[in-house]
């Protein structure tokens, strides 16, 4: 899963530049997931009848062709993400989230200390002097994002040499690394949930694997090698 966040003035451009990006890249094939964070209900694209007035419920509402849920509780991104079924998704908000690279809509009402936080990998709209590339163009800004774009596991496990993910995930921007360097990303224990792979910071990846082998090496028949192991 890849994912890239859209930072701009007003949640409407944000939106609109998320939903010409999403068309873009399903007419690639591939699936694409929109996550945005509103502060109220108010300018949100949920219909007022999905939720309950007093949040006191989880809501699913089930469609012809989806199902959409309504939980009474904020999520990190990441616990979302979890949840996703997607080639690439495209955040709005979670602008506190470090871990991926963003796009940012380029407007006379944009001030450069408002929305750069070294993790751009282009900008839309105005032309700009910058060090990323500024385009009106959608399907060049999309070619961008198939190249450039990552998610971090947020793990902050240092085992890149990095204090932090953010620390890394700008390295990443700049070109110096790769996503792939992230060893918490490929860990020697890979572990599925739903399809979706559990990140682990190679500590706990060690501590799993050396329980794992310890616990199958008692048992007759067991030699080294790699082992897979699937709970249905």
């Amino acid at each position: 899963m890849k994912c890239v966040g859209v930072v701009g003035c007003s949640e409407k451009n944000e939106t609109l530049l998320m939903l010409n990006m999403s068309n873009e890249l399903e007419r690639r094939k591939y699936k694409v997931a929109l996550v945005e964070f509103f502060t109220s209900l108010k300018g949100s694209s949920e219909k007022k009848a999905d939720i309950p007035n007093d949040y006191s419920h989880t809501v699913v509402n089930c469609f012809p062709d989806r199902t959409t849920f309504s939980f009474e509780k904020s999520m990190f991104l990441d616990g979302i993400l979890a949840l996703v079924d997607a080639d690439y998704v495209l955040i709005k908000g979670f602008t506190e989230d470090n871990s991926y690279p963003r796009i940012v809509i380029m407007d006379e009402n944009r001030k450069e200390k408002d929305c750069f936080n070294g993790l751009e990998i282009a900008g839309y709209g105005m032309e700009h002097t910058s060090c990323f590339p500024v385009t009106q163009n959608i399907t060049q800004l999309i070619d961008i994002i198939e190249e450039k774009s990552f998610k971090l596991p947020n793990l902050n496990c240092e085992a890149c040499g990095f204090d932090n993910c953010y620390a890394f995930a700008k390295e990443i921007v700049k070109g110096n690394r790769k996503s792939e360097d992230c060893i918490s990303l490929n860990p020697k224990v890979a572990i599925e949930i739903d399809g979706a792979p559990l990140p682990m910071n190679p500590f706990i990846s060690g501590i799993v694997e050396k329980t794992i082998r310890a616990l199958l090496s008692s048992f007759k028949g067991y030699k080294k090698g790699g082992i897979k192991i699937s709970i249905g």
